[in-house]
């Protein structure tokens, strides 16, 4: 098939590749449970990793938590998700560095340091490397928090502020919202910089702040903000989440959290981000069947079950909520697939030489079937299909000179991806330039030595088909001519690509 002539691309595929295996299906935020029947339905399981409890001093860390609950995981065949806590729980001792602000919670009075700060980062950062120099090739780790920005919880978006002296030692701590935003995306950079082999989770709230006058605000466009931008950073590895899921129609929440679910929902069906739910606690479910059938719905990997589920005896609406529901969300997620999908690209090939609308091509296969092939152009989603065979049809007019990157990658139903390695793209704009010398037409360009060219005419843009004038000219590294006689009164030419 002939190309239009309007960019070279030189194309250099290499291997597929896929990293750690992500969670999928049930969680149980509390640890292990293998009460009898659970076990075969609940796989996935939580460690709350405190900071203070793993970096008591400033050069002293104590893994012992982590190692002897990966133990475990693996005797029991679970994988787990590192929940890291900061907050509250960052050592005294870098709160006495960097400064903090007291508030009380049911009477006990909790030190919360000043995270939005360039050594609060610094902190952080480091300790985030020391975890994944441990962990981040550990294939029993599926996924570790991003939790530099929170406060008692490990959910960045929420402020326990809702009394004023709070935010008045918030603000004279030198907070600033334009501070807080900074920190947390600065915190997803430096989860895609370090942990470049597991999964990172950000666990989403309508964006909680403190304005100048002191008052506590909600802006649920940071929320979108932010998780774009967590998305964009993390790309693949990119896990979005939200510890409330409830289905209870007089809760409050309800409108503005559906547009946060909106908005994950959409980054799931169109870039097939991963999305992660922990339902609300136990007293707040209202309904577990519900809300089980909620996370399905909204095209949840995985769900954290509130403390207690194994003892859940339903609700007045639905009394009997039992195993087989948990056992039927199992299934519904994960599929019964437990293998990567294969995927390659199979056109352009090495060399070739493109332009204009070109057909990209890959197969894709898996064991228990394709979801979805998605395209990648600059590590910057494009497109996906859905159907086999799996066809782009690319504008390469898109692209500006230079280099640029290019892969494709496929999801199976249980949400199991492999990718290829970005393809190395040198893109090369070469406009046609046009001159007449008399009844001639004469036509310029940049060619290539390894390139062969044909010259085409028209009378009628619209309608009627290109005519070949000239085929089978070799290309040369240079400037290439062209001169053909014009006898028609209105004619339009093209170069294009053999």
């Amino acid at each position: 098939m002939k190309k239009i002539f309007s960019l070279l691309i030189i194309l250099v595929l290499f291997h597929a590749s896929s990293g750690n295996a992500q969670m999928r299906g049930l969680v149980d935020r509390r640890g292990i449970n293998s009460a009898s029947g659970w076990a075969d339905v609940v796989d996935h399981f939580v460690i709350n990793v405190y900071w203070d409890d793993t970096q008591p001093a400033e050069n002293t860390y104590d893994y012992s938590v982590i190692d002897a609950a990966l133990a475990e995981a693996q005797l029991h065949g679970h994988s787990v998700f590192l929940r890291f806590f900061a907050g509250i729980h960052t050592p005294d001792w870098i709160k006495n560095d960097i400064g903090w602000y007291d508030y009380t919670d049911d009477g006990d009075t909790l030190k919360v340091p000043y995270w939005w700060t360039d050594s609060f980062g610094v902190y952080y950062r480091n300790m985030m490397q020391r975890l994944a120099a441990r962990y981040d090739h550990d294939d029993r780790v599926t996924t570790v928090s991003i939790s530099r920005c929170m406060t008692q919880y490990a959910e960045p978006m929420i402020r326990q502020t809702n009394v004023e002296e709070v935010r008045n030692d918030l603000i004279d701590g030198g907070y600033t919202e334009a501070k807080d935003i900074a920190a947390q995306k600065e915190a997803i950079d430096d989860h895609a910089a370090i942990w470049t082999n597991t999964f990172s989770s950000y666990a989403f709230n309508p964006y909680q702040y403190v304005d100048s006058n002191k008052k506590l605000q909600k802006d649920i466009n940071v929320t979108t903000d932010i998780m774009d931008y967590c998305v964009a950073t993390l790309g693949d590895l990119a896990a979005i989440q939200n510890n409330s899921l409830r289905v209870d129609p007089s809760w409050a929440g309800n409108e503005i959290y559906q547009l946060m679910y909106d908005h994950m929902i959409s980054l799931n069906e169109t870039l097939g981000t991963v999305i992660g739910f922990q339902t609300a606690t136990y007293d707040r479910v209202v309904d577990l069947r519900a809300t089980i059938e909620r996370a399905i719905e909204y095209n949840a990997t995985w769900l954290e079950l509130p403390g207690g589920y194994d003892s859940y005896t339903g609700s007045a609406e639905n009394p009997d909520c039992e195993l087989a529901d948990f056992d039927l969300y199992d299934q519904l997620i994960e599929l019964g697939g437990d293998q990567d999908p294969s995927i390659t690209l199979t056109s352009p090939r090495e060399g070739d030489y493109l332009g204009g609308i070109i057909s990209i091509t890959a197969d894709a296969e898996d064991d228990i079937g394709i979801k979805r092939v998605a395209l990648f152009v600059d590590n910057v989603w494009i497109a996906q299909d859905k159907v086999a065979p799996y066809q782009f049809d690319y504008d390469t007019t898109a692209l500006s000179d230079g280099a640029h990157l290019i892969k494709v990658k496929a999801v199976d139903l249980a949400e199991n991806f492999t990718k290829t390695e970005n393809i190395t793209v040198v893109v090369r704009n070469a406009p046609v330039m046009v001159s007449q010398s008399g009844t001639n037409i004469v036509l310029n360009w940049q060619g290539y030595s390894s390139a062969t060219y044909a010259m085409q005419s028209k009378s009628n843009l619209v309608e009627g088909s290109w005519v070949n004038v000239e085929t089978n000219m070799p290309g040369i590294d240079g400037v290439m001519v062209i001169t053909n006689e014009v006898t028609e009164s209105q004619a339009f030419y093209r170069i294009v690509l053999e």
